[in-house]
């Protein structure tokens, strides 16, 4: 065999495989999202209308928060709430590199404090996982103390509070919600502690 046949059988061989490595390119990520999706052909070619419906919803009956609990810390002036939470996609791991929300009155919907991701988390899907979000009694807005003060003059002992208007960096990509992201009640003696 000639040294010109050796180049044409390495040509045709490296030609073939180029072939099979764009063939692969373009078929894998097909084959991948429908795998996805349950092998769902509507699901995979249409999707859902609105992907984050399932990121959202009320703490009881929501799919994504299990529980949580509420602290406060009083020589930092900050009430913690931390979240037990699953991923609500499923197999997939969601890695919240940050989040910011509003805190407001559930009842009269004033805008009461900032919110704020105590540090990035990682919520599997496997497992619950744990994060917590952050208050400070130094960022309660002006309308916050005077609903916080006419609360407590009305005789009420525990204020149910939104989380809302949420801004979410996932993996770097950052998204925006409106709307709620999940409801809790606290002792209204907690807000007036980290205010005070």
């Amino acid at each position: 065999m000639t040294l010109s046949g050796d180049l044409v059988k390495k040509e045709r061989i490296l030609g073939m495989l180029l072939f099979l490595l764009s063939l692969a390119l373009v078929v894998g990520p097909i084959i991948a999202a429908f795998s996805a999706n349950g092998w769902d052909p509507k699901a995979t070619l249409l999707g859902s209308s609105n992907p984050f419906e399932s990121l959202s919803g009320n703490v009881i009956g929501g799919n994504m928060i299990e529980n949580y609990t509420v602290s406060v810390d009083v020589p930092t002036l900050t009430l913690r709430i931390t979240v037990r939470a699953r991923s609500p996609v499923q197999n997939v791991n969601l890695r919240f590199d940050d989040l910011s929300a509003k805190l407001v009155c559930a009842q009269d919907s004033t805008y009461l404090f900032p919110v704020r991701l105590e540090s990035p988390f990682v919520l599997r899907s496997d497992v619950s996982s744990t994060f917590s979000i952050v208050v400070r009694g130094s960022e309660v807005t002006p309308a916050g103390i005077t609903d916080i003060a006419n609360h407590v003059l009305g005789g009420a002992t525990e204020l149910n509070l939104k989380v809302s208007d949420a801004k979410i960096q996932l993996y770097g990509i950052g998204i925006g919600m409106s709307g709620d992201l999940f409801t809790f009640s606290v002792p209204v003696a907690s807000l007036q502690q980290i205010i005070s």
